[in-house]
Parts: structure tokens; sequence; C-alpha cells
């Protein structure tokens, strides 16, 4: 089972671009100040291999980390992949927290939507573990 979602950022839109306005609900204080990241989950080694099991999710990932932020249109153009294919697998990893919602923007009548990869999930010593005992994920 995927792990909750975290509630998006607050983002202002006016004309010509976006500001991000807050972080995802934070929980204490501290995380108030200007933490964008979700905390760490408690993923356990079936979820991480339920999120990275589509080829394209295992393609996505490494796209996101090396060009931050990334819409799933720019995704899909540096993929060469189909944008609904793309949006729906960006969708399963923010559900399993392995890429957060940093902002939304209004572009022409349309919400472009912007993506980070979680560092708390991808620093894990899980899921680090996980990468290391499969090492071809990513390299497809």
């Amino acid at each position: 089972m995927a792990p909750a979602r975290s509630a998006p950022c607050l983002v202002l839109v006016r004309e010509g671009g976006f500001f991000i306005a807050g972080g995802i609900s934070p929980s204490s204080a501290s995380e108030a100040q200007g933490q964008n990241e979700p905390r760490m989950s408690n993923l356990s080694k079936a979820d991480i291999a339920q999120a990275l099991k589509h080829p394209l999710r295992r393609r996505l990932l490494p796209a996101f980390i090396a060009n931050r932020p990334l819409s799933p249109k720019e995704a899909s153009r540096l993929l060469k992949a189909p944008l609904s294919d793309v949006s729906y697998h960006v969708k399963v990893l923010v559900e399993y927290e392995f890429l957060v919602l940093r902002a939304r923007a209004q572009v022409k009548g349309a919400v472009k939507s912007y993506y980070l990869p979680n560092d708390e999930v991808l620093n894990s010593s899980i899921v680090k573990e996980f990468f290391a005992r499969n090492p071809s994920i990513g390299n497809e």
C-alpha cells in the first residue's frame, strides 16, 4: 500500500511567474520555517520495489534528479514518452514520496506542476540498499 500523500505547497501565481509561499503541511514549528520537503515516510522494501517496478518510473527518477525542478511535460520531452504515461507515473512516484510537488503555475490557462526528488527518501538507508542490490535501475 502506498504511503499517505503530503499536502501540496501553497503557491502564489502572478503574471510572468510564481512564488512559493509555504511548505508542505508542517507538523512542527521548526519544519514551518522554510522546509519544503516532507518528512521521511516509513517505506518498506516492498513499497520501494512497487514504486520502481515500471521501467518508465525507473527512467523518470534520474531525469528528475538531473533536472530539478521538472514538470511532467518537460520530462515527457526529455524521455520521448507520451505525456499521459509520464503524468501517471509521476503521480505514482509522488504517492510513494520519491517526488514532491514543488510548485504550481498558471500557464496559458492550464496549471503546470513542478516536482523535485525527495532527497530524504533517496538518501535513506533502505533506498540506498535497494539501489545497491539493483544496480541496473535507472540505467535503462
